[in-house]
């Protein structure tokens, strides 16, 4: 308890630390944009674009710490931008990541993640869920061509939002040899995956390439780093033995994680 009370601190100051600097990037990019000489090719009335790619957990959902710990995954998204002015405006964006959990962490441990304990060697590990996210976030973008035709922009978003998470499912069996017997028997405890009880507060930037094929479509690469304002809660982990011994437990995670995508999106 102490030392959670001591890193908050330290959490508090890493997280403003990372929000100015997301916040001076894109106010100039923003000043810059507005004051660009290059001749605008065709009226932007906005886009929309679906894509997806690799993701990387951050924080204790990738901690080595946390049951079942994720490695990486798979990113997507489905983006709406709309201005309004010459190169700022709104935009909204669903995000969903799905993270693997990492299996060999876990074979690599000799007992029980959790109480209640069952002794053994560890014989085997089954995933019936994965670590998931769903993000909705609204916010502002800043768009800069990157080419005399303007056919390649630069363009970056600053938004917040809210998440639901979903935390693995998992069983793990456990080979005991009785030297009386030269037998060897399994046990297997299960952890049941839940979902977050609160909706916290998310943040994302987001920095990439637009690049107009015509009239109608575009493609786009995009790196989006998406966090937690505040703990996610879970205040029901149910994890059950195969003596029908049930523990349920409580945790507040700090759950992140970035992603780097393609796609293809459509103009309005």
């Amino acid at each position: 308890m102490q030392a959670n009370e001591i890193s908050q601190p330290f959490t508090i100051q890493k997280r403003t630390r990372e929000f100015l600097l997301f916040i001076f990037c894109f106010v100039q990019l923003f000043l810059v944009s507005q004051n660009d000489s290059l001749p605008k090719k065709t009226k932007y009335s906005g886009h929309m674009m679906l894509s997806g790619g690799y993701a990387k957990p951050l924080e204790d959902i990738a901690s080595s710490s946390t049951v079942g710990s994720a490695k990486n995954g798979l990113g997507l998204q489905f983006l709406i931008q709309v201005p309004l002015f010459k190169r700022f405006g709104l935009c909204v964006a669903y995000d969903y990541g799905l993270f693997y959990v990492d299996q060999d962490e876990l074979d690599e441990r000799n007992t029980t993640f959790s109480f209640p304990q069952v002794s053994g060697m560890m014989s085997s590990v089954n995933v019936h869920q994965n670590w998931a996210m769903s993000t909705l976030n609204v916010g502002v973008f800043a768009s800069l061509p990157f080419s005399q035709n303007q056919n390649v922009k630069l363009e970056t978003r600053i938004m917040f939002g809210s998440s639901i998470a979903t935390s693995p499912g998992v069983s793990c069996t456990y080979a005991t040899f009785s030297p009386s017997t030269t037998a060897v028997s399994y046990k297997t405890e299960t952890l049941f995956s839940s979902k977050s009880n609160n909706l916290p507060l998310t943040f994302l930037f987001g920095l990439g390439l637009r690049y107009d094929l015509n009239a109608e479509w575009c493609l786009g690469i995009n790196f989006d780093y998406l966090n937690v304002v505040n703990e996610t809660e879970f205040d029901e982990i149910v994890t059950k033995n195969t003596q029908n011994q049930t523990s349920v437990s409580s945790k507040n995670l700090d759950l992140g994680y970035f992603t780097f995508k393609i796609g293809i999106g459509r103009f309005f």
